[in-house]
């Protein structure tokens, strides 16, 4: 026989009469596989009878199957057990299912069912009967009495029927095929199969179950026993149905089925999970250049999005690409970066210095700050006053960019606000009053402000970007509030598009950069209007020609608008939430399945397993691909990064090799500031009373401390300032009007 292999998919929900069913099948070989290492029943039948399974399919509501294309046991040294049971005392979930819970990782235990007719049963049927008639003996007894008549003798016959096990077997064999034979249905010979190399237990499991009539030994493959002279009893329908039962360790309605993937590439993503739940430990491969089509990761915390992407991002570093940015909510990147001889800028932490409005040598400014002020303002809380917010900003930019690449962030800050003040507000001799969009665009912008007051990203010198991304960095943000991470990444965005700006349009058989972005709904969530959402839209488009490639990961596949999720042709989908799963299960294409199917699948994924929709670079051509599951690599594998010489000469331990930029940061010092009071008359020889003061010192067009202050003459304010930074005084009478001014 040759065999061909279904595995089930969906059962019906009330038990279903297998009688019927191996009635359906059409007396067919059949072999019932409890595979362990799949965790999941597979149901072999001889080609001749293929079409039967699909004619079940249709009779029997709720259960289904799935084709195997390349499933086989292979020729192996195989236990064969001829065994029986008696059907009246097998319960109705069958003898065997306990069979998942012996945690088997491997091997099998097959229920191999081979049809008898013909001559073949005929000739079982007389075997049977003439061993019954051997059984059954007739005895003559003799009796002698004495009586008043004299002596006379009788007899007396009788039937010895025997009750031994062999004679109730032989009965209950022979009743079940005549009642097969009488209603047309099938007789088959039964077997266990097992390897043989399978420890004694499972022997030992099988014996318990069933009395094992003979046992063979034999290096042959499952589908040739038909043609070995194996002995066993016939046994009819009735007992056949009572071993086949489907068991499963998964949920059978959550298997699925899928094509086989076709893998080509140097970056291994994982191993290929036939069904989405059997691991063929075949490994799935892309090309790396396919990164510039973007790639989505997508899954709740814990299900492997961040092991994966540093696989990802090893191996392209292993093959040569070593321009690569990872800004990262966490600081779980940071081993990852030290092991691969990457920088490491801890925000908040190291005082690295950087200067976010620096503009590098090459690019052109406009774009430059074009793109700043897009990232800006969809970074804030504006929300209908994000566009007068970009506004302001471009205004402020066009003046500070066309003096200098390399501006004063503080200087640089100072013009946004003159250009709030310009559009959205007006001064008075008490201060500034500002419109209600004024109002909002200021509040909205206080996050920044706050960024920029600290003193290493409140000065001109810093890091230069180019020369930390040509050679690899992670940017940890795990220092910073979650208010104030979407403003950072937005800056730090900005300088891996301004490096992709330099590159010329070549680039699509290459991978020049990569941008990997954790947690990316930050910068590209789900906002009205959000600039920078569409911004990459068209960015993904052009990053394939300039050899960029884009790594997005999310807990959620909503988190992301649907336009991004679409344009990124590579994805991959772990475990959904409940809410999501449907609308991730659209953003996937499977043949043989229905998306309902699909979102039940994805919400029940183990950790590490995904939906995999990707791309193949087929003679120059990148054709789209069916969804597959896959296994994400070892996660040591993930975490194993090639060895560096450039980490021995400059690395620096935990804080990474960024450290050689720290020591130029600014600090705090404390400032004494002298005030004439008889400059700040109208007339300076005008006696002057005792009067009371205000100073206000402010730093960024916002007030930092107020000292109150009575005196006739000189006085003076001491206060702690970034050394190098500009701040301005004011000095306010009675009346809280400014009556002087400085920056100091």
């Amino acid at each position: 026989m040759v065999l061909s292999f279904f595995e089930v998919s969906s059962l019906p929900d009330k038990d279903f009469d297998r009688v019927s069913f191996i009635g359906l099948l059409g007396g067919a070989s059949l072999a019932i596989i409890y595979d362990f290492s799949r965790g999941s029943t597979i149901l072999g039948i001889d080609e001749a009878h293929v079409k039967n399974v699909e004619f079940a399919m249709k009779v029997v509501p709720g259960l289904e199957f799935s084709k195997l294309q390349d499933y086989g046991v292979g020729s192996r040294r195989l236990e064969i057990f001829s065994v029986y049971r008696k059907s009246d005392t097998v319960a109705p979930s069958g003898m065997l299912s306990d069979v998942f819970n012996l945690e088997r990782k491997e091997g099998f235990l097959c229920m191999l069912l081979i049809p008898i007719s013909g001559k073949q049963l005929d000739d079982a049927k007389k075997f049977i009967e003439h061993s019954l008639g051997k059984m059954g003996l007739r005895e003559t007894t003799a009796f002698v009495s004495t009586g008043i008549s004299g002596r006379a003798s009788s007899s007396q016959q009788r039937d010895i029927v025997s009750d031994s096990e062999e004679r109730l077997l032989l009965e209950d064999a022979l009743d079940s095929v005549n009642n097969a034979i009488l209603s047309g249905a099938s007789s088959y010979k039964i077997f266990s199969v097992l390897e043989d190399e399978e420890p004694e237990e499972m022997e030992e499991y099988i014996r318990t179950r069933f009395l094992v009539l003979e046992r063979f030994k034999k290096a042959e493959r499952l589908e040739r026993l038909d043609e070995l002279d194996l002995r066993s009893l016939p046994l009819g329908t009735r007992h056949a149905a009572s071993v086949v039962n489907f068991y499963n360790v998964k949920e059978l309605k959550y298997v699925v089925r899928t094509v086989n993937p076709e893998s080509k590439g140097d970056i291994a993503l994982g191993t290929f999970m036939a069904e989405g739940a059997y691991d063929t430990g075949r490994v799935v491969y892309i090309d790396r250049t396919l990164l510039n089509l973007g790639f989505m990761i997508t899954g709740l915390p814990g299900s492997g999005k961040t092991r994966e992407a540093m696989h990802v991002v090893g191996a392209t570093s292993k093959l040569g690409t070593k321009r690569i940015m990872v800004i990262s909510p966490t600081d779980e990147w940071n081993r990852f970066a030290e092991e691969n001889g990457m920088h490491l800028v801890r925000i908040y932490k190291d005082s690295t210095p950087i200067n976010f409005f620096r503009c590098m040598e090459g690019v052109d400014a406009p774009v430059f700050y074009e793109d700043l002020a897009m990232l800006l303002s969809s970074a804030s809380d504006a929300g209908p006053y994000r566009n007068p917010m970009e506004k302001c900003m471009l205004n402020a930019f066009k003046k500070v960019y066309e003096k200098e690449k390399n501006p004063d962030p503080i200087l640089t800050y100072g013009e946004i606000e003159e250009s709030i003040i310009g559009l959205h507000a007006k001064r008075t001799n008490t201060g500034v009053k500002y419109t209600k969009h004024g109002e909002n665009i200021k509040s909205a912008l206080e996050n920044l402000r706050s960024i920029l007051r600290r003193p290493e990203y409140s000065g001109r010198e810093g890091i230069k970007f180019e020369e930390l991304i040509n050679e690899g960095v992670v940017f940890d943000l795990s220092n910073v509030s979650n208010k104030f991470k979407p403003y950072l990444y937005a800056l730090l965005l900005n300088q891996a598009y301004m490096l992709a700006n330099a590159f010329d349009t070549e680039g699509d058989s290459e991978l020049r950069l990569l941008i990997c972005l954790e947690e990316a709904q930050t910068i590209l969530g789900q906002k009205i209007n959000n600039a920078a959402a569409e911004d990459l839209k068209y960015r993904i488009q052009d990053f394939r020609k300039k050899g960029v490639g884009l790594l997005l990961l999310t807990h959620n596949v909503d988190d992301v608008d649907k336009g991004i999720r679409r344009l990124c042709q590579l994805k991959l989908y772990l475990k959904q939430a409940p809410d999501t799963a449907e609308v991730a299960a659209e953003d996937l294409v499977f043949t043989f399945a229905e998306s309902d199917e699909i979102a039940k699948k994805l919400k029940h994924l183990d950790s590490r397993i995904g939906a995999l929709s990707y791309i193949v670079n087929s003679d120059g051509e990148k054709k789209a691909r069916d969804t597959v599951f896959i296994r994400t690599l070892d996660q040591s594998l993930a975490m194993a990064g090639p060895v560096s010489p450039v980490q021995s000469k400059t690395g620096s331990g935990e804080a990474g090799r960024t450290s050689q930029y720290v020591t130029g940061s600014s600090r705090y010092i404390n400032v004494k500031i002298h005030f004439h009071l008889a400059r700040m008359q109208a007339d300076p020889k005008e006696t002057v009373e005792q009067q009371a003061f205000t100073v206000r010192v402010s730093f960024m067009y916002e007030t930092v401390s107020e000292h109150s202050k009575k005196s006739r003459g000189d006085f003076s304010i001491e206060d702690r300032m970034i050394e190098g930074r500009p701040y301005k005084i004011e000095v306010l009478n009675e009346k809280k009007k400014i009556i002087h001014s400085e920056t100091v």
